[in-house]
């Protein structure tokens, strides 16, 4: 049940907690569209958000490997107005 596969797409595999069937479908649309190797739904719990932020860090330490003399990606500091760009 609300589980569509599409040619040479991932599977949607919907979470039951998931009703709403325009949302299913839109979802389907894109992902025909994109061609992911997977879909991932959030359920927005705390064990989620934990898992994925420790994913990320995981993410950017590999990545760090690849920039020259392992230094890690400039990222602005939330206080830098310089930073910012008005508009």
């Amino acid at each position: 049940m609300n589980q569509p596969t599409m040619k040479g797409v991932a599977t949607l595999n919907v979470p039951s907690y998931v009703k709403h069937q325009k949302l299913i479908d839109w979802v389907a649309e894109i992902a025909a569209l994109t061609m992911p190797d997977n879909v991932y739904w959030c359920d927005g719990s705390e064990e989620e958000y934990d898992r994925l932020c420790a994913q990320m860090v995981e993410a950017i330490l590999k990545a760090k490997h690849f920039l020259p003399n392992n230094a890690l990606p400039p990222y602005p500091e939330p206080n830098d107005q310089i930073s910012r760009v008005s508009g």
